[in-house]
């Protein structure tokens, strides 16, 4: 047959499936792979933003003695003392960096837990919130770090318990800011792990469930006292001081379900 023959021959039926078919196998090969490297480019745009905010958070209580700002609690219930407020001189108009890539859609946008960004106004008192109430973000502090005194829900959390300054010792395993279902997580040595990754629960004695997230491989992202940012293992988050008094031996007796249970 020649040359031009066979250029008139064109691809039977047979060779275009077979074609179809090895594109269809190297795409399934492929798509872990490059599934895995987005996610970990995630990742890193994530340790990206927690870096300035522990750089921001740095600047503020160095301004001030050490002390973070007051938070919020019931006196202060229209936001003007969260970090989001408080902190805005420092990041100005550069909202992006309160998103985790892998947690940028709130849940009126579509968003899922452990993957959902957290949105003031699709709260039904976002009117109490009026410094705050068009801010959204996928990061929270540690209620604990506050400035101020109790929140009068049920006792459960007590202003003692509170670390109020950066003026600590064994800053590396204080926690300040991290991956978080709210704009704030206050952990306690009673709360139980999520029954199913992406568990919230608003209830006091459910406060680790705000950030006991499989949202990196397996843990989270989080700033600490000292100023560095590391992934936390889901387990290890009760290893951690959340506040002063925190018995971190609980970790020993915790009966981890079976969807954490496979993460060292």
């Amino acid at each position: 047959m020649d040359a031009g023959n066979w250029a008139g021959k064109g691809f039977t039926l047979i060779e275009l499936l077979v074609v179809i078919a090895i594109i269809a196998l190297l795409m399934a090969i492929l798509m872990p792979s490059l599934r895995r490297a987005k996610h970990q480019a995630q990742a890193t745009v994530c340790k990206s933003n927690l870096h300035q905010w522990a750089t921001i958070f740095s600047m503020y209580t160095n301004e001030y003695d050490g002390h973070f700002m007051p938070g919020l609690i019931q006196k202060h219930w229209n936001g003007r003392y969260t970090w989001i407020h408080t902190l805005r001189p420092y990041y100005a108009d550069n909202n992006d960096i309160r998103l985790c890539p892998r947690a940028s859609r709130t849940v009126s946008e579509g968003g899922d837990y452990p993957w959902a960004a957290w949105a003031i106004w699709e709260r039904s008192d976002a009117a109490n919130f009026p410094y705050i109430n068009r801010d959204y973000g996928s990061y929270g502090i540690n209620w604990w770090v506050g400035d101020d005194g109790d929140d009068q829900q049920g006792g459960w959390y007590k202003g003692a318990n509170k670390w109020r300054t950066a003026h600590q010792r064994n800053l590396n395993n204080i926690p300040v800011f991290m991956d978080c279902g709210f704009m704030l997580a206050r952990p306690l040595d009673t709360n139980p792990p999520p029954e199913y990754d992406g568990e919230f629960v608003w209830a006091p004695n459910e406060g680790m469930s705000r950030v006991c997230h499989n949202r990196h491989n397996g843990g989270i992202n989080m700033a600490f006292m000292d100023w560095s940012v590391r992934n936390i293992r889901l387990k290890k988050l009760w290893l951690l001081k959340w506040h002063r008094n925190f018995d971190t031996n609980v970790y020993n007796l915790i009966n981890w379900p079976q969807w954490i249970a496979r993460y060292d």
